[in-house]
């Protein structure tokens, strides 16, 4: 900090000169040349070293600057005197009237005082300036350590695009040194095309201020040392002051996020291929265990079509065959054959391949149509079923066929389980409930012989049965179903009295 002033004649004690004095925001003190004693002093000075003026009048320099012997002192006024220098400055720390210290910076200039010679001393505070400075260097500080130890490359590049500072990280990622880069163009880093285009690019921003990757970021490829290109990061700013326009540009370093990107479309490949798999070893499930359940359903309509084609064919023969009678009789004939087609339809759209949809459904709706498609089988075995739906009809988006898939293997699972549980107890409950305020559960529970304690763990593997004509792929199969979902399938281990499987499903966003 400089202090500019004049040479001092104070001879004038007029009021407005008191004023002046005692009016600056620095401290002021005129001490004697020989004694050293102060003769004056303002009000800044009183205030700031915590003394009233009569004490410091008792007082010298010497006794408020701990680090200055008389002696030291002395030799410094003496300095003044025998020079041609109007003043002398320096920094020293002055000691208050209660211990604490504060950093000054001081400037005597030697004058006249009631006729005398003396000493005027104007004294200023540096505590703030000091703060100030400490603060600034601790933000360098900070600044600093930040820059060293970033992950990302850090270059800074003047209008002409010269690299003019970077951190470690730059050399460590690019394998240049920073005496090797400094002072070179910011396209060393760069293959073609981007070589090429860079120049062209930044001239054309500080001409139009048109940004094409200044404040945007994009991804690109760096070059490296040795000739070797990577995929990067990068983000451009400008840096605005006085001077000429300057740019940082922070890089970062992504082929591992790209490799791993690459696996996880890779992973996700295979996924699709394997549930592709699944789906194929889906629908040869169920077409094996659909078999007994096509038969029998086609069997009723197609036998009761025979009779009622027996019984119209006895009534045309008759001698006044009656008309309507026979209408009658093929109207239940033409009945027959739509419960053989709805069916075959029913049970088509189960085993066919089909692509995944996920569409709102009626969730009660799709349940009661599985439900429907099982009972010749659970009435051949004499199963009552229970269903219970959901009320409100909460919203659903899956998909529908995968679905049924599910619940329909769930429902020959328990019709299997009874095959020893004594008639008057074979039953199957099914029910739909909203556990959480994002999940619907539906549970499908018998009252067979339930799951063994040595089942339980190995249950919902791929090729696990407890059946001895089973494939093990069902409930594995529908497992998979359920995650393509983002929902799950699990079973009820505290269940004794029979089993209980639970289809987990996720609600439709917003609902």
């Amino acid at each position: 900090m400089e202090y500019q002033s004049q040479p001092l004649h104070i001879n004038d004690q007029s009021s407005v000169f008191n004023k002046i004095v005692d009016d600056l925001v620095n401290e002021l003190y005129i001490f004697e040349r020989k004694t050293l004693r102060f003769i004056y002093v303002n009000r800044r000075a009183c205030e700031n070293a915590g003394y009233t003026f009569d004490e410091l009048l008792r007082l010298t320099p010497i006794d408020l600057t701990p680090e200055y012997e008389k002696a030291q002192f002395e030799s410094l006024l003496l300095s003044l005197e025998n020079s041609n220098k109007e003043k002398i400055e320096f920094e020293t720390t002055y000691r208050r009237q209660d211990g604490s210290l504060y950093p000054v910076e001081v400037h005597i200039q030697l004058t006249e005082y009631q006729s005398k010679e003396a000493f005027v001393a104007v004294v200023l505070d540096l505590t703030e300036h000091k703060l100030s400075y400490q603060r600034l260097q601790e933000k360098e500080q900070r600044l600093a350590a930040i820059l060293n130890n970033a992950a990302e490359c850090i270059i800074n590049i003047d209008s002409q695009g010269l690299i003019t500072a970077l951190n470690p990280a730059t050399e460590q990622i690019f394998g240049y040194s920073e005496k090797e880069i400094v002072g070179k163009n910011i396209t060393i880093l760069m293959p073609p095309p981007s070589k090429e285009k860079h120049d062209e690019y930044l001239s054309h921003y500080l001409s139009t201020g048109e940004k094409k990757i200044i404040g945007i970021g994009r991804e690109v490829l760096g070059l490296r040392k040795d000739g070797s290109t990577f995929p990067i990061e990068i983000s451009i700013g400008e840096v605005i002051t006085d001077k000429e326009p300057s740019f940082t540009g922070i890089i970062r370093d992504i082929s591992e996020r790209k490799q791993a990107e690459q696996e996880l479309r890779q992973h996700e490949d295979e996924k699709r291929h394997s549930q592709e798999r699944f789906d194929r070893l889906s629908r040869v499930s169920a077409v094996g265990e659909l078999a007994a359940t096509v038969a029998h359903e086609i069997n009723q309509p197609l036998a009761a079509i025979g009779t009622y084609a027996a019984i119209a064919n006895r009534m045309i023969n008759n001698e006044q065959p009656d008309i309507l009678d026979i209408q009658s009789v093929l109207g239940k004939i033409n009945e027959q054959a739509q419960r053989a087609s709805k069916v075959i339809h029913n049970l088509r759209s189960l085993i066919n391949k089909h692509e995944i949809q996920h569409k709102p459904v009626d969730i009660n709706d799709l349940v009661r149509k599985i439900i429907d498609i099982s009972s010749p089988k659970t009435r051949s075995r004499n199963i009552d079923v229970e269903f219970y739906p959901i009320k409100p009809t909460p919203p659903i988006e899956c998909d529908s066929i995968g679905i049924q898939q599910v619940i329909l293997n769930l429902i020959n699972n328990a019709i299997d389980a009874m095959d020893a549980t004594d008639v008057s107890q074979r039953k199957i409950v099914i029910g739909i409930s909203q556990k959480t305020a994002n999940t619907l559960t539906i549970s499908v529970r018998d009252f067979g012989k339930g799951i063994a304690e040595n089942d339980r763990d190995k249950m919902l593997s791929p090729f696990y049965t407890t059946k001895a004509d089973g494939m093990g792929i069902g409930l594995s199969i529908s497992r998979s179903i359920m995650e393509a979902h983002r929902g799950a399938l699990s079973f009820n281990e505290e269940m004794t009295n029979g089993s209980e499987f639970i289809i987990t499903l996720p609600l439709s966003p917003g609902s």
